[in-house]
């Protein structure tokens, strides 16, 4: 087994990890990446041009990240049993320096006037490198309320979060925060010719020019102005015409929208009232079984008849209540006004209301034709005839009945 590495810029390479023996059955393993002793990640690499013996990986050398020693193994299986072979080569990074990845962009803060403040970079380089910090194309002016400092602290690895890597911080402590300290910071990290850089954006907050700036506004209000306004040469009175005129034609358009609405409401509500109509009662159609009280028959003429349990009363018209509903003379109901048996007394000789009767039919006889009239009972005393059920197919009277006998 061999391992090679090929050169294809100034900042990335490939490893070539390649094998040749019998038998040529051989398994690549990921790529294993060390640093200082310690498995920072396992990388799969690849076969190119299916070409099974040769094993690659690309690697950014421009990167301190990607710096460390780079393992690569491959195992193969003879009489049962499994041999493996490894080679490892050590790359470093090709970047003189470099900033954390939370400080390569520019960052902007806000810092109100009197507070404490601190502008910080992280950054990793080789020794004897050089650190310079500008503010506004210029070198920062060192006094005894800014300074300069230099700390060694620790950052998680981007591919191993639990490996800490060493890196350098570069402070300046500003004590206290005045306006003049407003502005665009930048350091300069740099190892023999090869420089990096990367910028931080100050502001001030200070209240006092807060005030200021608010009492211009309410000056320059007052005067008719904004302190934005460009327009510093037209009137005063040409800004309130023209909102004035604006002002008056929405009022005007809102009126007439309010006369419309108003206008249809009472349109509609004349509308409903003409189209209500007095609600009428659902009557009950005349018919075979039912005449209706409202139509005068040839029996009422204009004098309505009310039954009492003695006799018939007769009313005038105008102080009678309304008919009621009557139920019709049919095949199985005569009308009590045209039963014979009207003038029928009780025991006592008091005459009484004739009953409905039940008509006969072909399965009922009435017992006023019943031949059993004149039956008595034990004691000789004659007795009520009482309603027969006539013989039929399921039914056969025990007076006839051969087996009663």
């Amino acid at each position: 087994m061999s391992l090679r590495v090929n050169n294809v810029t100034d900042n990335k390479i490939i490893l070539q990890c390649e094998v040749d023996g019998r038998p040529n059955n051989y398994t690549f393993s990921p790529w294993k990446h060390y640093l200082n002793d310690v498995l920072i990640r396992e990388v799969k690499g690849y076969l190119e041009n299916e070409d099974k013996y040769i094993y690659y990986i690309n690697i950014s050398t421009q990167f301190y990240k990607n710096r460390g020693v780079y393992v690569c193994s491959g195992s193969y299986s003879r009489n049962g049993k499994m041999y493996t072979h490894t080679e490892n080569t050590t790359i470093t990074s090709t970047a003189s320096s470099e900033f954390y990845e939370n400080d390569l962009e520019t960052m902007t803060e806000t810092v109100k006037v009197g507070f404490d403040y601190n502008i910080s970079k992280i950054f990793i380089t080789g020794s004897n490198s050089t650190i310079t910090w500008f503010k506004d194309n210029s070198s920062l002016e060192l006094s005894s309320r800014i300074g300069i400092r230099t700390l060694e602290v620790c950052i998680p690895h981007d591919y191993n979060q639990s490996v800490f890597i060493p890196y350098s911080q570069t402070l300046i402590t500003i004590t206290p925060v005045q306006v003049s300290d407003e502005g665009w910071y930048n350091c300069f990290i740099c190892y023999h010719d090869d420089c990096s850089n990367s910028t931080f954006h100050l502001l001030v907050e200070d209240e006092d020019r807060v005030k200021d700036d608010e009492n211009d506004s309410i000056n320059n209000t007052k005067r008719g102005a904004s302190p934005n306004n460009k327009n510093h040469g037209l009137p005063v009175h040409v800004f309130i015409g023209a909102g004035g005129a604006a002002g008056l034609v929405i009022i005007i358009i809102v009126i007439i929208v309010i006369i419309v609405v108003v206008t249809r409401s009472r349109r509609k509500a004349k509308e409903t009232v003409q189209d209500d109509q007095p609600h009428r009662e659902m009557e009950i159609m005349e018919n075979d079984l039912y005449i209706s009280g409202d139509t005068p028959t040839s029996q009422q003429n204009n004098v309505e008849v009310l039954y009492t349990p003695i006799n018939k009363q007769s009313k005038g018209k105008d102080s009678s209540p309304k008919p009621e509903m009557e139920i019709m003379e049919n095949h199985l109901y005569i009308s009590a006004d045209d039963d014979a048996s009207w003038n029928q007394t009780d025991g006592n000789r008091v005459k009484t209301k004739p009953e409905m009767e039940i008509m006969e039919n072909h399965l009922y006889i009435s017992a006023d034709y019943d031949a059993s009239r004149n039956q008595k009972d034990g004691n000789g005393k004659k007795t009520k005839p009482e309603m027969e059920i006539l013989e039929n197919d399921l039914y056969i009277s025990a007076d006839n009945d051969a087996v009663h006998t």
